[in-house]
């Protein structure tokens, strides 16, 4: 586990976006991230409605970190500057 990288408890439902935002800070610069619904769903979340969507990323938060993570590693960044799991 990289100790510089922290995940924030910042996690918003984004439904124009149809995701879940949340950051993580490495090594003092702050990234954001981006989960969609449709990678929620893949895991086996249930993500019918937006009220859903803050618990299915809480039941497979680590398994997210972890993803985040290695794209944060490998610089997987999109146009936006953000890692993004769709």
């Amino acid at each position: 586990m990289n100790q510089q990288l922290l995940f924030n408890d910042d996690a918003q439902a984004e439904p124009k976006r149809q995701a879940v935002i949340c950051s993580a800070m490495d090594g003092g610069m702050r990234i954001h991230c981006v989960i969609t619904v449709s990678y929620l769903a893949q895991l086996g979340a249930k993500v019918d409605d937006v009220s859903e969507w803050l618990a299915a990323y809480e039941d497979y938060r680590f398994d997210i970190e972890d993803q985040l993570e290695a794209m944060i590693a490998q610089e997987a960044f999109n146009a936006a500057g953000e890692v993004e799991l769709s």
